[in-house]
């Protein structure tokens, strides 16, 4: 049940070397993190991040070129659905919005638009990975710019 609430989607962030060592569970009882990653436009551009509490919170994390963001997120009905702002350090903003989707998983899948124009899709929580991963691949983001392989 923690997982329909802790979804965070709106893309995305944390720093990749922050999100690699750091310990993130949905879990822990003092903060709630799960892993969020996105697609942004369409020239591989991608977000990996984390995102904190449950019901509601904080995301940070990092764009591929380096630029770091961070925001909020909610839930706004019973059924999971959520928003997600962001601001970035390079004047990006980005609104997404999200449901939880994966059982098995418990991924959550969330789409949206910046300021610039671009789309954006991302994946959210414990088991992200597993639910970007093909039987016996690599995980990887599914971006329009080429998928991105992901560890």
């Amino acid at each position: 049940m923690m997982h329909r609430y802790l979804l965070p989607l709106s893309l995305l962030l944390a720093p990749p070397a922050l999100a690699q060592s750091e310990t993130c569970s949905l879990y822990n009882p003092s903060e709630p993190c799960v892993r969020v990653l996105a697609c942004v436009g369409g020239d591989g551009l991608w977000f990996d991040g984390r995102a904190y509490g449950a019901r509601e919170g904080r995301i940070e994390g990092q764009m591929s070129d380096g630029t770091l963001c961070g925001g909020s997120w909610t839930v706004r009905n019973f059924m999971g659905i959520g928003r997600s702002d962001l601001n970035c350090d390079d004047g990006r903003e980005a609104r997404v919005y999200y449901t939880y989707r994966d059982r098995r998983t418990g991924t959550a899948t969330g789409s949206g638009r910046s300021n610039l124009g671009e789309s954006i899709k991302v994946w959210a929580g414990e088991e992200v990975l597993a639910f970007l991963q093909g039987e016996g691949e690599t995980p990887s983001l599914p971006c329009r710019g080429g998928a991105v392989p992901l560890n």
